[in-house]
């Protein structure tokens, strides 16, 4: 691939869709209607919510950019097809001897840093605009984040995809028509479906910064946006086969398709790892609540009176030296009783009157085999260490709710934490299990029906 011959391409194009009325007029909307919508909304006392975060202002921005920038690029790329029939403003590059995939990578190219370059002054307007409204406290890594995993790869993929269905589809109506239907079926319907990983513009993925815990759900997110990113260059490599230009090297289609189809491959690989993730989550939620079921009959009339808490924490590791005071309460004497703790947590020690106590685990079950007489007190030492599984909170719901990442109204995707345990942050709820109960704080299928157990704490 001749590189002077791409970069002689791509500054061509440049110049057409920078004298393009279509392209002038989108760098209008952006520069005024598109901020000004975004100073209505930010800066209005009923929406606090998408100004609450440093994040907010350069999400909106770009998420606002991510639509705009996709209508107007099928318009420009039908344009693209239709100088290529008139061959009035590029007759003096058809005559060169090039290669189509270099001819077409030069358009793309050209296409790609007109948006990019738009996109990266409206960013900077939006820049200016928390700095002078100082509605938000200022972080500019999320400038640069947003601008390369949510735009850019959304470019790259609505580039390829209009450049092969404007190859394949001959009429331009016809075509923009179908590009348009794709962009509003992405909207209604694929955000909902497997998880949003066929979603474009990543609507429905938790994608809000916090200056305490970061970025919600980073691997994912990055999984989903690279896929995107690899299918739009292998759509864009697919639609050198439907140049009508006689390329110079006959084989050059072919190996163009066959690069896409490993390019594709790729992305397609990426995809599924990103609904692996929540797969493979939503399986072990799965046998969280498969043990429950299987101990929630047989609560052995145990209660902890008090509990003494030695909390020590070392990076994002915790570890606990626990005294426990529990109590017979039933009406007969028992040989065995349930303990529950976060399965993330290692249990290194269980001790009664200086002696080791054998117990079984399995998941956030912990069967400790100790008879204990009716209204009998026993003081137990449970020494455990590790990390937080949070996806031990809330079994009580379904999918759809808890991995719903959206807040009533709000366009930003914050998702949810159920615990944390960082170096710089710790956030430890009764939910997640980090001490141990003997009543499990949700029963699955039956949400009200909760049992509270009252402790003395210390």
């Amino acid at each position: 691939m001749n590189i002077n011959t791409v970069k002689l391409v791509a500054l061509q194009e440049m110049k057409q869709i920078r004298r393009n009325w279509l392209f002038i007029f989108f760098v209008f909307l952006v520069m005024t209607g598109m901020l000004f919508l975004q100073i209505i909304l930010q800066t209005s006392h009923v929406m606090y919510n998408l100004r609450a975060l440093p994040c907010s202002i350069p999400y909106l921005n770009a998420l606002l950019y991510n639509f705009l920038q996709c209508l107007f690029v099928i318009f420009v790329s039908g344009d693209l097809v239709q100088r290529e029939v008139r061959k009035d403003t590029i007759a003096a590059i058809q005559t060169r001897a090039y290669e189509n995939k270099e001819y077409l990578f030069g358009k793309v190219i050209g296409i790609v840093s007109s948006f990019f370059c738009l996109n990266i002054i409206a960013a900077f307007a939006a820049f200016v605009f928390q700095m002078i409204t100082k509605q938000t406290s200022f972080t500019f890594f999320p400038y640069i984040f947003y601008l390369f995993t949510l735009t850019f790869p959304t470019l790259l993929f609505i580039t390829g995809l209009s450049l092969l269905v404007h190859g394949v589809v001959k009429s331009m109506f016809l075509a923009i028509t179908c590009l348009l239907g794709y962009c509003i079926l992405d909207v209604w319907f694929l955000t909902g479906i497997f998880q949003g990983m066929f979603d474009m513009f990543a609507l429905k993925i938790p994608n809000a910064f916090s200056q305490v815990t970061g970025h919600v759900g980073m691997f994912p997110y990055l999984l989903q946006r690279l896929a995107f990113a690899l299918a739009g260059i292998a759509l864009g490599l697919f639609a050198v086969g439907y140049m009508k230009r006689i390329s110079g090297n006959t084989r050059a289609p072919s190996q163009a398709v066959l690069g896409g189809c490993f390019i594709l491959l790729l992305g397609c690989v990426f995809s599924v790892l990103y609904y692996n993730y929540y797969l493979q989550d939503q399986r072990i939620r799965r046998e969280y609540v498969d043990v429950y079921e299987k101990t929630q009959n047989k609560y052995l009339g145990l209660n902890i009176i008090s509990q003494r808490i030695e909390y020590r924490q070392e990076g994002e590791r915790m570890k606990v030296r626990d005294s426990l005071l529990v109590e017979n309460s039933s009406k007969d004497r028992i040989k065995e009783f349930i303990l529950y703790l976060n399965p993330g947590l290692m249990i290194t020690g269980l001790t009664w009157d200086n002696r080791n106590i054998p117990y079984q685990r399995e998941g956030q079950v912990c069967r400790v085999e100790l008879p204990v007489g009716k209204g009998e007190q026993i003081c137990l030492v449970m020494e455990y260490e590790g990390r937080i599984d949070d996806k031990i909170c809330y079994l009580d719901i379904d999918n759809d709710v808890y991995y719903d990442a959206f807040w009533g109204n709000c366009l930003m995707g914050y998702g949810r934490h159920n615990a944390l345990l960082e170096k710089d942050f710790t956030l430890l709820t009764p939910e997640c299990l980090w001490y141990p109960v003997s009543f499990p704080p949700v029963f699955p299928g039956k949400s009200n029906m909760v049992n509270r157990m009252f402790t003395d704490y210390h």
